[in-house]
C-alpha cells in the first residue's frame, strides 16, 4: 500500500520516485487530467473525513490548550484577600502534574503568583518519563482556584513560562545528562479573554519563542465556545464553533527541526529515507493550493505559500498568515465538500463553503 502523505493523502508512485522540483509551478503539477482528478478526489476525501470526525481533532486541540493552562492553575489565582500564600501552595499541591523540586519556590506576585524551578509531567509512558522543566512561571486569571478544582477553563488567563526545557528521563544517567545539555530553553505565553456580550473568545497570544528556536505567534477570535460549560480535556460543541479571525507569524530558526520534523519523520518511518518523501509532500501541498479559489487566496499569497512550502523543512525567513471571515466561518461547513471528486466541483463547493473568508500570506526568504 502507498504511504500516506500530508493530510492523509496517498502519494503517487512517480512522486515517491522522483519527488517534486521546488521551482515547478503548481499549474504544471496539475497539468495531467487524471492526476488532477485523483488529487481532487483525495482532497475531498481528506477534508470530508475531517468534517465527519472533527470532534476528536477539536478535543486534541483542547487537551493541548489544557496542558498549557494547567501550570497557570497551579501557580496563579485571582486570590481572595488574606490567603494569597496559602492559596498558591494549595493550587500547586492540588495538581499532580506539577512536580516540585528542591529549588521550587511559590510566592504571591502582583495580583497573582510566581513559581520557580518546577516540573510538569503527565506521568511515565512505558520506559520514558517525559515532562517540562520550567525556570519560572507568572500568571493571572479569573478565579483560578475554582477553575482548578472544577477542572474548567477560567474566563480569562495570562500565563508566561520562562526557561522551558523538555525533560526526558530514560533511566540511563548518561542519556539523561546529554539530553539536559542539548536542550535549548524557550519561553511560552498564553493569554485569552472571554467576552460574554459578543460570545467571543479572544485568543490574544499563544506563542513559543527562544533565542535558538525562533518565534511562533498565534492570535485568533473564536465564537461558540462556552468556557463555563467546557471541562479541561473536553471538546467544544462543534456545531456552534466559528472562527472570525486568525493570525499566525513564524520566524523559524530551529522551530520546525525541533518540534515538527520529528513528528513527520516518525510518520514516514525511521527505516525510510525521508528526503524523497518530503519532495512528494511539497508537490502535493502546492497542488492543493491551486484548488483554492482566488477569492479566498489571492495570487500573491498563493505564491508566498508555494515558496514557503518549497523551502520546507528549512524556511529562511518570516512567514505571516492572516485569515478573516465575516460572518465568522462555521467549522461544520467543511461538510459541504463531502462527495466532491472533480476539481471544478471542488472549487465551486469551496467558493460556497468559504463565503467571504479570505487568507493572506507573506513570506520573506533570506536566501
Amino acid at each position: 500500500m502507498e504511504p500516506a502523505g500530508m493530510f492523509g493523502l496517498r502519494l503517487c508512485p512517480e512522486c515517491r520516485q522522483r519527488g517534486a522540483s521546488r521551482t515547478v509551478s503548481a499549474a504544471e503539477h496539475l497539468g495531467n487530467g487524471s492526476r488532477r482528478k485523483e488529487l481532487a478526489s483525495q482532497l475531498a476525501g481528506a477534508l470530508d473525513r475531517t468534517a465527519m470526525s472533527p470532534r476528536s481533532s477539536i478535543s486534541m486541540f483542547a487537551s493541548v490548550l489544557a496542558l498549557a493552562a494547567l501550570p497557570s492553575h497551579a501557580v496563579q489565582a485571582q486570590l481572595p484577600s488574606g490567603g494569597a500564600q496559602q492559596d498558591c501552595n494549595a493550587l500547586v499541591d492540588a495538581l499532580p502534574a506539577i512536580q516540585r523540586t528542591v529549588q521550587t519556590t511559590v510566592n504571591p506576585e502582583g495580583d497573582g503568583c510566581r513559581i520557580t524551578s518546577f516540573r510538569i509531567s503527565p506521568g511515565p509512558s512505558g520506559s520514558l518519563d517525559t515532562g517540562l522543566l520550567i525556570e519560572r512561571a507568572d500568571a493571572s486569571g479569573a478565579d483560578l482556584v475554582r477553575a482548578a478544582t472544577s477542572q474548567r477553563f477560567p474566563e480569562w488567563l495570562k500565563l508566561e513560562l520562562r526557561g522551558v526545557r523538555v525533560d526526558v528521563k530514560t533511566g540511563k544517567p548518561g542519556l539523561d545528562y546529554l539530553n539536559r545539555r542539548q536542550q535549548k530553553p524557550f519561553n511560552v505565553r498564553l493569554s485569552y479573554r472571554s467576552d460574554k456580550a459578543t460570545g467571543a473568545i479572544r485568543l490574544e497570544e499563544a506563542s513559543i519563542a527562544g533565542e535558538k528556536l525562533g518565534d511562533l505567534h498565534l492570535d485568533a477570535t473564536i465564537y461558540g465556545l462556552d468556557l463555563s460549560a467546557m471541562k479541561v480535556g473536553e471538546g467544544p460543541d462543534l456545531p456552534s464553533l466559528r472562527i472570525g479571525q486568525l493570525a499566525l507569524r513564524l520566524d523559524d530558526k530551529a522551530m520546525t527541526t525541533t518540534f515538527l520534523l520529528p513528528l513527520i519523520v516518525a510518520r514516514i518511518g525511521f527505516d525510510q529515507d525521508p528526503v524523497p518523501v518530503f519532495e512528494a509532500y511539497r508537490k502535493q501541498a502546492v497542488d492543493m493550493l491551486d484548488l483554492l479559489p482566488g477569492s479566498f487566496l489571492p495570487t500573491a499569497s498563493r505564491n508566498a505559500l508555494a515558496r514557503f512550502i518549497g523551502d520546507f523543512p528549512d524556511p529562511s525567513g518570516p512567514l505571516a498568515l492572516t485569515a478573516k471571515a465575516e460572518p465568522p466561518f462555521a467549522i461544520v461547513r467543511l461538510g459541504m465538500l463531502g462527495g466532491a471528486t472533480e476539481p471544478d466541483d471542488i472549487r465551486q463547493r469551496l467558493v460556497r463553503m468559504l463565503g467571504e473568508a479570505k487568507l493572506e500570506a507573506s513570506y520573506a526568504p533570506t536566501r
